[in-house]
């Protein structure tokens, strides 16, 4: 079991060794430190052996094979990054953080033990979290709780002032996502069948891909950013968001028509759907940007724009010739009467 040093000279030598030069000593042997901390592995043996207190700098301990917090500071005035550890619980993890918490990579869960604010992002993805309790409430940055086995987002923060990340866990809803997002969201490659609880405006991206979505129902009605709706499997667009900002990927879908496309967007992904020839002659859709059509029997962009061009053609013809005919039909239904 791990100890801290008992003596001030033991403490003077290791953080000698971590090169460390400005920082206090208290009577009970407290560390207050007033720069950086970068802790280096070969002097920590999987464990930290001095108390810290309060850090005025950023304080990194990562990838030490830590298995505790045990000895980290109460206080950081910057960033705190434990990533790459051996942790499978946030005790002893700071009070208070002016900055980023990173606690990725490591065996997470709980995140009992955070601080109920984040000064900056907070990171705890890539771990074993099947529940988001404990987590801090109010993160002034982006959240990121990707890549875990989350099924629910119970408990998370009430405010994001960044993104919200959730991609790559089991979510089969959005159900309890945060009330305040700032940023974009990413609930790409989970379980979800249907988009309820999305907010109606989101100020970022909107990526929903690589789901099982079979309709856009519930979607947000604004987006100032892109919405990335593809690799699902939908069958139309209807429920589209009314506002997309920039970018709208919707490929590898079950697309057929171009029913209920936008009149105008930025950079237009329309690539892996089974598009019907005939529906080419309703693509009257203003791209300003960026357009892709790959797999979808065409070689380029200007022959799929040439295969356009030649439906409207045909349709327009067809058209023609029907009115003619309904004319010269109206025209012998008279010379009877």
């Amino acid at each position: 079991m791990s100890e801290f040093f008992k003596e001030k000279d033991e403490i003077i030598k290791w953080l000698a060794r971590q090169n460390i030069d400005k920082y206090i000593i208290h009577e009970n042997l407290i560390v207050d430190v007033y720069e950086a901390v970068n802790l280096k592995r070969s002097s920590c043996n999987g464990f930290i052996p001095i108390q810290f207190g309060i850090v005025k700098g950023d304080f990194n301990c990562f990838k030490l094979n830590l298995s505790s917090l045990k000895g980290c500071p109460t206080e950081v005035v910057g960033n705190f990054n434990c990533c790459g550890n051996k942790l499978t619980t946030m005790e002893n993890c700071p009070i208070k953080i002016t900055g980023d918490l990173d606690c990725s990579v490591n065996l997470l869960i709980s995140l009992k033990g955070c601080p109920i604010t984040i000064g900056g992002d907070f990171y705890c993805n890539d771990n074993k979290l099947e529940t988001l309790e404990f987590c801090p409430q109010i993160v002034c940055g982006d959240f990121y709780c990707d890549q875990n086995k989350l099924q629910s987002l119970l408990y998370s923060p009430n405010e994001v002032h960044g993104d919200f990340i959730c991609n790559n866990n089991k979510l089969r809803s959005l159900q309890y996502i945060s009330n305040m997002i700032s940023g974009g969201i990413n609930c790409d490659h989970n379980e979800l069948i249907n988009l309820k609880y999305s907010p109606e405006e989101v100020h970022g991206n909107f990526s929903c891909s690589a789901n099982k979505l079979k309709s856009l129902i519930y979607s947000p009605k604004i987006i100032n950013g892109g919405f990335f709706c593809n690799k699902n499997e939908l069958v139309s667009l209807q429920y589209l968001p009314e506002y997309i900002k920039e970018d709208l990927d919707c490929s590898d879908n079950k697309l057929t028509t171009f029913e209920f496309f936008p009149c105008i967007v930025d950079s237009l992904n329309i690539s892996g759907n089974p598009i019907e020839k005939k529906a080419l002659a309703n693509f009257n859709i203003q791209v300003l940007n960026y357009f892709w059509c790959s797999g979808l029997g065409y070689n380029s962009n200007e022959e799929f724009f040439n295969a356009v061009n030649i439906e409207k053609i045909n349709k327009e013809k067809k058209e023609l010739d029907l009115n003619l005919a309904v004319g010269h039909l109206s025209t012998l239904n008279k010379k009877r009467l």
